[in-house]
């Protein structure tokens, strides 16, 4: 870890999939950060809002790369 990178979780204890509008702000993201979720479709997010879809009782975990660093 480059100590730079962070990460977010998005959790939900609905009972059915669910479609999240997750700010980026409220995850820490600032402007110029890569937002990526990784557990997944591994999609970059550079909207304003992210949209994460959950499975029942599900999460997403989203990485946070600041501008410059590598990314793997």
């Amino acid at each position: 870890m480059d100590g730079r990178t962070r990460y977010a979780a998005v959790f939900t204890l609905a009972d059915t999939p669910s479609g999240v509008a997750v700010p980026r702000g409220s995850i820490g993201a600032v402007t110029g950060d890569r937002v990526r979720e990784v557990w997944t479709t591994g999609i970059p997010h550079d909207r304003t809002e992210l949209s994460v879809e959950l499975p029942v009782c599900g999460a997403a975990l989203l990485r946070l790369t600041p501008p410059g660093t590598p990314v793997d």
